[in-house]
């Protein structure tokens, strides 16, 4: 059974006039969904609806189900039917990741401006809305997946944060490193050694090369002190501002950064790289994000909010259809899928470090011709699992 905690779907904007969407449209739209989604019939009933609205403009209905979980669905026919849902999780706007609460304040500012500029609805997406609206509804099994592959629900408070100068927050970027090195239990010692001067907090360092990174005595929801240790180390590396309501630092291009640090200090691949989504085109960088997840390598993603407004980093780490999971590193909070397509004009300028695998790691590759016909071929697999991810193949086939 997948985890799969919250789905986000891509908005898009064309041809018929927009209306809103009542209250009843919204509870039908939510059911249909739980019969398409809910392969293990979890969902008992619709116990509660809200609705997200601001100043007079209703944003999109949140729809809670019984026994947990939610929908977010749109208050206006003109946008994608649904915006988001979890069988799992329930939404709780007091507790929202700052990720995902930055993603739904771009996805408001769109429907803004669709509904201000009366943009009208796309033939697709009143296809979606008939679908949705419609009195037969069937699952849809058809969808290429990859399972998230992190484990990890760490976070940047609580006892996560213990080692870090004057217990500041550990900082979204080392939380997205720390998770990805958790998931390949690497390095076990790092390289090198930095210092810097934080105005707050005084002098910071780390030698990495001294230090043994005790992946065994970590856990995927409690932190330890091996895990506290890597997570400080990471915010190191980056050269981590230090804060109490906040802690930031860059994930590409700028400075000491995620990428550096993850190939100087903690011995991954020097292939390792960013790309910036402005670089692609919509299909281009969904199909460079999937070859990752599918060769098992996930990701660490950046995004801004609109208008300018602080950066965000998580883990992308697995895909259903063109969605892609979102470890948000909030203590496993609204983890889930998401959309990361364009938003008309309000599409934020992402990136992702790509290529994260341990230095000396390479993909396996398997070269042999064979010709079986009737006959049953028996060998014995030797291949090198780790995470519950095939990371080697070993075949032997005997003489």
């Amino acid at each position: 059974m997948k985890n799969n905690s919250i789905f986000l779907f891509c908005l898009f904007f064309g041809l018929l006039f927009s209306r809103p969407v009542d209250l009843s449209d919204a509870e039908k739209a939510a059911l249909n969904l739980v019969i398409e989604r809910d392969n293990t019939d979890q969902i008992e009933s619709i116990k509660n609806i809200l609705i997200d609205e601001k100043d007079g403009t209703l944003f999109f209905y949140i729809v809670d189900f019984e026994p947990s979980g939610f929908a977010l669905i749109s208050a206006d026919d003109s946008i994608t039917p649904i915006l988001g849902y979890s069988f799992i999780n329930d939404f709780t706007p007091d507790n929202l990741p700052l990720q995902l609460e930055a993603f739904l304040d771009n996805v408001r500012a769109y429907i803004q401006y669709v509904i201000e500029q009366n943009i009208s609805a796309s033939e697709p997406i009143t296809l979606m809305w008939e679908n949705y609206l419609g009195d037969s509804f069937s699952r849809d099994r058809d969808l290429r997946s990859v399972d998230p592959l992190i484990t990890a629900n760490w976070n940047q408070g609580g006892a996560w944060n213990d080692m870090c100068p004057g217990n500041a927050l550990v900082g979204c970027v080392a939380v997205a490193m720390g998770q990805v090195m958790y998931y390949w239990n690497h390095p076990v010692e790092g390289s090198g050694y930095t210092a810097y001067y934080d105005p707050d907090y005084g002098n910071i360092f780390a030698d990495f090369g001294s230090t043994v990174y005790d992946f065994d005595n970590m856990q995927d929801n409690s932190a330890t002190e091996a895990s506290q240790l890597l997570l400080f180390h990471a915010g190191v590396a980056v050269h981590m501002d230090y804060g109490q309501n906040a802690s930031g630092a860059y994930v590409c291009y700028s400075g000491l950064n995620a990428k550096i640090a993850l190939r100087e200090n903690f011995n991954y691949n020097q292939d390792i790289t960013c790309a910036s989504r402005n670089n692609f085109s919509d299909s281009e960088w969904a199909d460079l994000l999937v070859q990752q997840l599918e060769n098992g390598w996930p990701m660490i993603y950046r995004a801004y909010q609109d208008g300018g407004g602080a950066g965000h980093a998580w883990n992308v780490d697995g895909y259903d259809g063109d969605l892609f999971h979102c470890n948000w590193g909030w203590g496993g909070s609204s983890n889930g899928y998401f959309s990361l397509g364009s938003m008309g004009g309000f599409n934020q300028d992402q990136a992702a470090v790509i290529n994260i695998l341990p230095d000396g790691l390479e993909p396996p590759m398997a070269l042999f011709d064979f010709e079986v016909d009737n006959y049953t071929v028996f060998f014995e697999d030797l291949s090198v699992i780790i995470n519950s991810e095939l990371i080697s193949w070993d075949w032997d086939f005997g003489d």
